[in-house]
């Protein structure tokens, strides 16, 4: 079981934006860092390689790497603010000793019946608050499908957050009253 989710990628962004004796209103840290959510952070395919050439930019490089808050402050965001989502993939990097959703995943299908795990994989969806970011999805295919060789087709979508928040509304204001 995976006990880790998107509050705790708020937590750890809401504590690296901004100071603990921060006088900026709680509610406006959430609200900023659920932008910088949507907006600025991704899931990299081969992280080593992305890190070690990003850390070699000089600051400010990128605008990517910085967001605007209402009042005109820039707040310039590291390559870890960036890429928060990996700790789904790479705990350890954020001092956190817990498996991976890949390990996660592997667990549970290793802990069926050993003629259904090749079905398992080929079923699988990856759905959920956090499976939106950027390289999400096919990132946890390409670490889960070395251990099934057998499964060679996925097929993914890349959601906009924008368009899965609106698909609720519209389904949740047909229901009427229930």
């Amino acid at each position: 079981m995976l006990e880790f989710g998107g509050q705790d990628l708020s937590d750890y962004l809401v504590k690296s934006l901004f100071k603990e004796d921060s006088k900026v209103n709680k509610l406006f840290q959430l609200q900023t860092v659920d932008a910088i959510k949507m907006t600025k952070c991704f899931v990299l395919q081969n992280l080593v390689e992305a890190l070690a050439y990003r850390q070699n930019l000089p600051s400010g490089y990128d605008d990517s790497n910085s967001y605007v808050l209402p009042d005109g402050t820039l707040l310039e965001l590291t390559p870890m603010q960036r890429l928060a989502p990996e700790t789904f993939f790479s705990p350890q990097m954020f001092n956190q000793e817990r498996p991976s959703i890949s390990q996660a995943v592997l667990d549970s299908i290793n802990a069926c019946n050993i003629a259904l795990q090749p079905q398992l994989m080929t079923h699988m969806i990856a759905c959920g608050g956090n499976t939106p970011y950027p390289g999400f999805t096919l990132r946890l295919f390409l670490q889960l499908a070395p251990h099934y060789p057998s499964c060679t087709d996925a097929s993914f979508s890349e959601r906009d957050w924008a368009r899965v928040g609106l698909a609720g509304i519209g389904i949740l204001s047909s229901w009427g009253m229930f």
